[in-house]
């Protein structure tokens, strides 16, 4: 006697509705902010998770020895850092750093990338922590973003 085998395909899994959402606001931080518009600055990942930016290397962003100014690589770390809060929050609003605490770790000679995680994401203060790697991977900064939402 023959059975026929239950059926295991899976359905593919609905889209998280929230993705629209990131969407328009990874494009928002890409063209409507004047700063990251001229950098160049690319948004690659943008979930509740996490924030992934990317910034090209330009000899206009550069200091005298052709490595990209610290306060570019900071400007970086805090965008993502306050990024990062805002996509953790679900929040769709200004939001202002408080302070930012970096480590400049090496020189940021190549593109690179800056990988944002909220660690604190609460209703008015929110605490960041961004990783800032060069092409190659070389950690170039880490730093610490307090951000606050209005009330």
């Amino acid at each position: 006697m023959m059975t026929e085998a239950a059926d295991t395909t899976m359905e593919p899994s609905a889209p998280d509705p929230r993705a629209e959402v990131w969407a328009r606001k990874a494009r928002h931080f890409e063209s409507r902010v004047h700063f990251n518009k001229l950098c160049r600055l690319r948004v690659s990942e943008w979930n509740d998770e996490r924030v992934v930016m990317h910034l090209p290397h330009a000899e206009i962003l550069c200091n005298s020895t052709n490595g990209i100014h610290g306060g570019v690589v900071g400007a970086l770390a805090d965008t993502c850092g306050t990024a990062a809060a805002l996509a953790a929050t679900g929040a769709d609003t200004f939001i202002a750093t408080v302070s930012m605490n970096i480590s400049y770790l090496a020189a940021a000679t190549t593109d690179l990338t800056a990988v944002g995680v909220c660690v604190k994401p609460g209703k008015r203060i929110q605490v960041s922590e961004v990783s800032v790697t060069d092409a190659g991977g070389r950690l170039v900064a880490k730093a610490t973003i307090t951000s606050s939402l209005p009330s």
